[in-house]
């Protein structure tokens, strides 16, 4: 009897941790959802002449929505940023 409720805590336990890891995961995803909107929207209202100075293009801001959710959006800015500028 008592190994059958100590199999159950560990159990239910488990569930805990994977309900706890699902939780962080979701409010991380919606995080840097978040987080693009934002950026989406600031640089959105930046002219092109503004954009080239900083070294990015339009299509530089359409394209953060077509990032991966799990890398961050303005880290990938950056590298693309970085790319352009030793093509040029």
């Amino acid at each position: 009897m008592t190994s059958i409720s100590q199999n159950t805590s560990r159990q239910q336990r488990s569930w805990n941790v994977s309900l706890q890891g699902l939780a962080e995961t979701a409010l991380a995803v919606f995080s840097e959802v978040f987080d693009r909107n934002e950026l989406t929207e600031s640089l959105g209202n930046l002219s092109a002449k503004n954009l080239r100075d900083i070294g990015l293009i339009e299509n530089d801001v359409t394209s953060i929505g077509h990032l991966s959710l799990s890398s961050d959006a303005s880290h990938g800015l950056s590298e693309t940023r970085r790319s352009r500028l030793t093509n040029w």
